[in-house]
């Protein structure tokens, strides 16, 4: 991640800390859920990486840019 992308990223580390524990714990489920699925994500492809096929890693990132593109759509 650079310049603005990790700006963006780690904007919400400069909120009020009372305010975002609030936000965490009224929204604990729906956040504990996006975790797991962030989590299984990672782990494929940490995965994937681990393999170095890189058609895998080919089908894998076209499969992303798919999402993106629905993603993009529902958006507008």
């Amino acid at each position: 991640v650079s310049a603005s992308g990790f700006r963006d990223a780690s904007r919400l580390s400069g909120s009020d800390p009372a305010m975002m524990r609030d936000i965490l714990l009224t929204n604990k489920t729906a956040i504990l859920q996006q975790l797991a699925h962030y989590q299984q994500r990672l782990t494929a492809v940490t995965a994937l990486l681990e393999r170095s096929d890189e058609n895998e890693i080919a089908a894998w990132l076209q499969e992303r840019q798919a999402e993106y593109a629905i993603y993009k759509q529902k958006k507008q």
